[in-house]
């Protein structure tokens, strides 16, 4: 896992490819706004992220790939706390002494490409909360 500190909550930079991020409304990219239609768009590889009502990212400006891998993520941590097995804050715990990471920082928004596919890789069990930690 590569997460060691929070996204920046208004990104200049992006995270992938180094272009310069602008603030913008994401009927830019959808072609129709989107809930509160604030984003943080890259002007060079197109990766974007939305925002909070605040103003801030929701996390590190995402593509394709990564947009994916987080439905993946959310498929498989969703069922768990969905089936009462778990709150979906111990799970988050749970998934973050898993991956070996801060709690704090254990959220799909804050993932980039391969933390995803590390996430999607422990959560790959219908059991995965159960298991010993590596």
């Amino acid at each position: 896992m590569m997460i060691t500190q929070a996204p920046p909550t208004h990104p200049k930079i992006c995270n992938v490819c180094g272009g310069r991020v602008v603030a913008t409304t994401n009927d830019k990219i959808y072609g129709h706004k989107y809930g509160n239609g604030k984003c943080f768009l890259c002007t060079k590889c197109g990766r974007y992220v939305g925002c909070h009502d605040n103003g801030n990212a929701l996390g590190v400006l995402s593509g394709k790939a990564e947009k994916r891998l987080k439905m993946t993520c959310h498929d498989r941590f969703d069922k768990v706390w969905r089936s009462k097995k778990m709150k979906r804050s111990q799970e988050y715990k749970r998934l973050a002494e898993v991956l070996g990471i801060d709690q704090s920082l254990c959220h799909f928004g804050y993932f980039q490409e391969a933390d995803l596919c590390e996430a999607a890789e422990a959560m790959k069990s219908d059991d995965w909360y159960m298991e010993v930690s590596r």
